[in-house]
């Protein structure tokens, strides 16, 4: 081996060695459901997930919706259709619904799904706000 080829060997060897050792740790999840205090369990509408059309149903949206400056949860949920579904998933009609999550500036939620809407802090603008007192909830069951 030629002496101008071994300074370029060890560089060479030195760079590997270097990128080996900078490799990342993966992040650990923790599962905190329970301790914050979501309750919602995700279904499809059915119980066996037979066609693409029972997989677009649910979802997560996380947003202020009463204006205090926290992320609230709003989960949104699969429902029975008969157009869709089978027939088994039939005993899940009218127990399936979205779920709204206040906040608690602590870690944990409250599921305020049933309050309705003014009860819970949540302001619309003036032009649609209802001049009578609003009945309305949170909720979609199907």
């Amino acid at each position: 081996m030629r002496p101008r080829s071994f300074p370029i060997l060890l560089s060479l060897l030195l760079a590997s060695a270097v990128t080996v050792a900078e490799e990342p740790t993966l992040p650990v999840f923790k599962d905190v459901t329970k301790e914050a205090g979501i309750q919602a369990k995700h279904s499809y509408g059915d119980f066996k997930l037979s066609n693409i059309v029972e997989g677009t149903g649910a979802g997560a949206m996380f947003f202020d919706y009463d204006g205090d400056g926290w992320l609230d949860i709003y989960l949104v949920n699969g429902c029975w259709r008969k157009d869709v579904n089978d027939n088994r998933g039939r005993k899940l009609r009218g127990k399936l619904s979205n779920r709204l999550y206040h906040n608690n500036r602590n870690g944990t939620f409250t599921d305020v799904t049933r309050r309705p809407a003014w009860a819970t802090g949540a302001t619309a603008p003036a032009a649609r706000r209802p001049t009578s007192t609003p009945t309305a909830t949170w909720t979609s069951t199907c």
